[in-house]
């Protein structure tokens, strides 16, 4: 799910149209939260590899908007509330959604 976002972002970039010299060159860092380790992190370990190897390949063809993009992991060791904690997000009730 998380590489299929990547994917979608960096394919939104699409041609990018020239950016001023001095903003060429530059990396951009995206950052995911896969299951790296713990009961998922078979299932994380192919979703990183596949959001690796998007970033890879936009970095191939130019990267985005002309930066290089460079992949942050963090491990969430399969722990739902180790990821809201590395996310910095706090859990929402259904109800409040709605």
């Amino acid at each position: 799910m998380v590489w299929a976002l990547l994917l979608l972002t960096l394919l939104a970039a699409g041609p990018a149209r020239p950016l001023p010299a001095e903003a060429q060159g530059q990396t951009i860092r995206i950052g995911g939260l896969w299951d790296l380790s713990g009961p998922w992190a078979r299932v994380g370990k192919a979703c990183f590899r596949g959001a690796r190897r998007a970033v890879e390949t936009a970095d191939r063809h130019g990267g985005v908007l002309h930066a290089v993009v460079e992949l942050v992991a963090a491990d969430t060791q399969g722990r739902e509330a180790y990821l809201v904690a590395r996310a910095g997000l706090k859990p929402v009730q259904l109800g409040q959604l709605l």
